[in-house]
């Protein structure tokens, strides 16, 4: 995986993770001030948040380069090719 390839992994898993911790641990402000919605969330913490998707998002982003760089998976695969290993290597012939 290249470094562009990694760096749309890497966010677009970010964002999506950040979205997915966004209401864990939410509580309801009990005394809400004056035209604030009831259902307004009383403390965030939105930095604990981006700090935990981060970290997901490496090891998830990690996974990712794991499995396409040792050929785990491969578009040859997904496509279901016979023989796979015989179209790879006449792949790897015509680039030489």
């Amino acid at each position: 995986m290249d470094f562009p390839s990694f760096i749309v992994v890497f966010s677009f898993s970010w964002w999506l993770f950040f979205f997915l911790l966004l209401p864990i641990g939410n509580q309801v402000e009990e005394a809400p001030v004056p035209g604030q919605s009831t259902g307004a969330p009383a403390g965030i913490k939105l930095g604990k948040k981006a700090v935990w998707a981060t970290i997901l998002c490496l090891l998830f982003t990690g996974m990712y380069f794991a499995v396409i760089h040792y050929g785990h998976l491969s578009i040859e695969k997904m496509l279901h090719v016979k023989n796979w290993q015989e179209w790879e290597q006449k792949q790897h012939e015509k680039t030489q």
